[in-house]
């Protein structure tokens, strides 16, 4: 029997959890079966199952990598915005998060808003959003102590944390009022946040 390669391996991978992403975007975790998802990948339902043997393994890759992608555009967007207010930092990540759903990308955002659901009955899951999420706070806090520095201001770590925190609250506000009311932008969150910051 001819040896399978790492880059099919990886490539068989990434079809699974593609074709799974599509799926549970469309119909959520529960309503989805691994039929649906062998249905959707191409793939026979044996090659499925040696790489992710149960619907939870699936799940949690699934969850996992969308989350990478959404932290990976984050991060880049943190870095990019040196001179940047915190405020401006979050406008420029939700210009780009909301870009690529308007480019055909809205899997991982509603993979993302599944993930808070499902974390309230799964400790695994709940552990990969953890991880994911305190990855993004911590560069929104790298982008808090520039700006409190930029400004002459003493450095606090307590007052960069709370400020992380709130960017991020913002961040995941935005996705769920997007989600559920549609009429919510970034630059109204911008303009909020411009009101609320001259006050």
């Amino acid at each position: 029997m001819p040896k399978v390669s790492a880059e099919h391996r990886a490539a068989r991978r990434t079809q699974i959890i593609d074709a799974a992403r599509r799926r549970f975007a469309d119909n959520g975790f529960h309503m989805t079966s691994m039929d649906d998802v062998i249905s959707e990948s191409g793939l026979s339902a044996g090659a499925l199952y040696r790489y992710f043997p149960s619907k939870e393994s699936l799940i949690l890759a699934t969850i996992d990598e969308s989350l990478e992608a959404v932290t990976a555009l984050g991060r880049r967007v943190m870095d990019e915005s040196v001179d940047a207010s915190p405020g401006q930092t979050v406008v420029a990540v939700l210009d780009r998060v909301v870009s690529s759903m308007l480019l055909g990308d809205v899997a991982n955002t509603r993979i993302a808003l599944y993930a808070w659901t499902e974390a309230q009955r799964s400790p695994a899951v709940r552990e990969v959003l953890i991880v994911r999420y305190l990855a993004i706070r911590q560069g929104l806090r790298s982008v808090a102590v520039r700006w409190l520095d930029s400004r002459g201001e003493p450095y606090e770590s307590d007052r960069a944390d709370a400020i992380a925190k709130t960017l991020l609250s913002v961040l995941m506000g935005f996705l769920a009022q997007r989600a559920i009311l549609g009429d919510v932008t970034q630059y109204d969150v911008g303009q909020g946040l411009d009101a609320i910051a001259h006050r």
